[in-house]
């Protein structure tokens, strides 16, 4: 393993004692083929960590001099990639370092259709929102439910969220049986 890569994965063996961040496998791949680089460069979103992700990122494989990790790469059982993952955790530049730097796509969708902006609804992060909107994303994107950024802030709880993303002036969007969401689920 290169120096800056086992450099990364000293300062987030550190952060896991610190903080408690993920319990993740990092010495080896993990039986669902998911493994070290990956755990590193999630984590490493998750924590807005943008110097530990440049790290991971430009690192080429010691045996073939290719870079190791794409920022577009899905992960097999959910899709989520790395932008997915920095919205869910710690509000940071490395939002636009991923999608100008790295070519991350802002409206790439997990094998739910949620795009990283209905993430950060879900989180009711209107910050992260915002940014990701600057950046280009979709405010129109739906699930594959149909549900938007509007009516998954609703359904997560976020309140805040909701009011801030209409005075914003984000659609609500209606789920596909043209009703407003999910909350009509024990109408049907």
């Amino acid at each position: 393993m290169a120096d800056s890569v086992l450099a990364a994965k000293n300062d987030l063996n550190q952060a896991r004692q610190n903080h408690g961040v993920f319990a993740f496998a990092t010495d080896r791949d993990r039986k669902d083929g998911v493994g070290t680089i990956w755990n590193l460069a999630h984590d490493a979103a998750y924590r807005g960590d943008v110097q530990a992700l440049e790290k991971i990122l430009d690192e080429p494989d010691e045996m073939t001099g290719e870079v190791q990790y794409d920022a577009n790469a899905q992960h097999p059982h959910d899709g989520r990639t790395l932008l997915h993952s920095s919205v869910t955790g710690v509000p940071s530049p490395l939002y636009e370092y991923l999608v100008n730097d790295c070519g991350a796509n802002v409206d790439a969708r997990d094998h739910k259709g949620r795009t990283p902006l209905l993430y950060a609804a879900a989180n009711g992060s209107p910050r992260a929102i915002t940014r990701l909107i600057a950046l280009g994303a979709d405010e129109r994107a739906v699930d594959n439910e149909g549900c938007g950024a509007v009516l998954i802030a609703a359904q997560s709880g976020h309140i805040r969220t909701v009011l801030w993303l209409f005075q914003g002036g984000v659609p609500v969007v209606p789920a596909n049986d043209g009703r407003t969401g999910k909350f009509h689920s024990s109408n049907r």
